[in-house]
């Protein structure tokens, strides 16, 4: 698992999720429940009442640097109601460049039987090589509302898994504040463990002690292009002013 979200943790969505027209809420009537892993309690919901038109609902940037095979799935409850009026949902996107280009999932959408369920049909969807080995991969659901009284679509345990690449020659270099990999002696890639607006910088030093990079972390995750260094021992930094944590790196 890369990524996992079950909305459970707040009444409000949950940090780094956006919503362009603020229809998608977080409710805690009709929770999951039917299908294996179905979390309960909240889920995020677009109700046909809400304003005429498109309303798109984007996860956080979701890092799978030194992963393939990227699938996607959710639990979805989708009303006879929210149909009725001409409401539908408009599809699945993905994007890899901070939302300036989206690319549409197929995938087969739930019934309107207002039945929870795994959406297409329990079978997670698999995303196009492009999706593998990103610092921040994002998704889409677009809802279009007609505006009626009545009818929800609602997501929930929305899971996105990946298999582990064979190029990855350090894994899972850990310290309290990220996991740091290196990736075929090319780049070292940083994946937060804290929130970005904790203005984290990260910092490369080489065994010398001299620095040879640093940045401040604009998202929760950091490629650092690495392939003109040459071989030997590197030290990754991060610090947040309040603590630093510090990761060996052998570039080979």
């Amino acid at each position: 698992t890369i990524f996992s979200e079950n909305f459970d943790a707040s009444s409000a969505l949950p940090a780094g999720w956006q919503t362009n027209a603020g229809s998608w809420q977080i409710d805690s009537s009709n929770f999951s429940t039917g299908y294996a892993g179905a979390s309960g309690l909240r889920n995020v919901t677009i109700q046909n009442s809400s304003p005429a038109g498109n309303d798109s609902l984007i996860t956080p940037s979701i890092s799978t640097i030194g992963h393939s095979n990227i699938t996607i799935i959710w639990g979805a409850r989708y009303t006879t109601h929210f149909s009725d009026s001409g409401s539908q949902i408009q599809g699945l996107f993905w994007s890899a460049d901070h939302g300036s280009t989206w690319n549409n999932i197929p995938y087969n959408e739930n019934a309107h039987n207002s039945t929870w369920a795994l959406d297409n049909a329990g079978a997670s969807i698999a995303l196009p090589a492009g999706a593998s080995n990103q610092s921040s991969l994002q998704f889409l659901w677009v809802a279009n509302i007609h505006n009626s009284s009545s009818g929800t679509y609602r997501i929930d345990d929305v899971n996105v898994t990946g298999s582990v690449t064979s190029d990855i020659t350090a894994v899972n270099n850990t310290n309290v504040l990220a996991d740091v990999y290196l990736i075929n002696n090319s780049t070292i890639a940083v994946a937060t463990r804290q929130p970005v607006n904790e203005n984290i910088i990260a910092e490369l030093f080489d065994i010398s002690g001299r620095k040879i990079y640093t940045r401040g972390m604009e998202s929760s995750t950091l490629a650092i292009d690495v392939s003109g260094l040459s071989q030997g021992l590197y030290f990754v930094r991060l610090s947040t002013g309040l603590e630093n944590a510090t990761t060996k790196i052998v570039i080979r």
